[in-house]
């Protein structure tokens, strides 16, 4: 492990990131600077003791628990990339997630082609918060062809502001955040995967400020079949909701139910 002790300006979002890739062979050097890690933290920073837990796990054909935070404290999941290593046939992924609610399936038959890989989380696809107890799992549908790699920063102490859940979306509009009372909750990063397989599907987002009604913020967000849609994670908030006079709420409203699932990362400052 790695330890990395720094203090953090808590809002300071830097305008581009370092591809974490390029860095894994850094986590041992001392060259971590605040600056660096403000940019790869973005609305995550604060005033932390870092530890880095990483790993590289191979894909079964049923499911593999990939990450476990079986830690007292709160991690957040800066990278994870699934490759093929077959070399000349595309295998298939099912991912899952357990944030406290129970195993909940985020991206279904998501196909990873022969010399390639996929993204989950990191750089330009977001940032994963587990708490204690909390896991990812993955499932290939052919054994020996898919092996997934992760970094994450464990916090070093047990940080319940900084959500992240799943949310199933409906085909009436469904509430993913809502302002925590007599404070503010910032969105960090919005996803929207496909658990149907076969078919595609779209999303409306709408928000409701003060509960002046819902106003459409993208109307009919494509999210193929076996493929994720990323709304924002990249450098900047998505989204600030507000509790003044009412609290604001983040809805989502798909095309067909049952066949998109949200995840949401936000922070809450009461």
């Amino acid at each position: 492990m790695s330890t990395i002790t720094t203090i953090l300006g808590g809002d300071n979002v830097g305008a581009s990131r370092t591809d974490l890739n390029n860095n894994f062979a850094n986590l041992n050097e001392d060259k971590w600077q605040d600056e660096y890690l403000r940019n790869l933290l973005g609305p995550f920073a604060g005033n932390f003791t870092l530890t880095v837990e990483r790993n590289s796990v191979a894909i079964g054909t049923s499911a593999t628990e990939v990450v476990n935070n079986n830690s007292s404290n709160t991690w957040i999941l800066i990278g994870m990339t699934v490759g093929n290593i077959d070399g000349t046939n595309a295998a298939d992924l099912d991912v899952t997630v357990d944030l406290g609610s129970g195993d909940q399936e985020v991206v279904d038959t998501l196909e990873v082609a022969a010399n390639s890989k996929v993204d989950f989380w990191g750089k330009d696809n977001g940032y994963l918060v587990l708490q204690p107890n909390e896991t990812v799992d993955m499932t290939a549908s052919v054994a020996g062809d898919l092996r997934a790699d992760w970094v994450a920063l464990d916090l070093g102490e047990s940080v319940t502001s900084f959500v992240s859940k799943v949310v199933a979306v409906g085909n009436t509009a469904t509430t993913l955040v809502t302002a925590v009372n007599s404070g503010q909750t910032i969105i960090a990063s919005l996803w929207f995967g496909n658990i149907d397989g076969s078919n595609d599907d779209a999303v409306d987002i709408v928000k409701n400020i003060d509960g002046g009604g819902d106003t459409n913020m993208t109307v009919d967000l494509t999210v193929e079949a076996g493929k994720i849609t990323i709304v924002n994670a990249d450098g900047a908030y998505y989204d600030i909701l507000v509790d003044d006079t009412t609290n604001d709420v983040l809805k989502a409203t798909a095309t067909t139910a049952s066949r998109i699932n949200a995840i949401v990362n936000y922070i809450e400052r009461a």
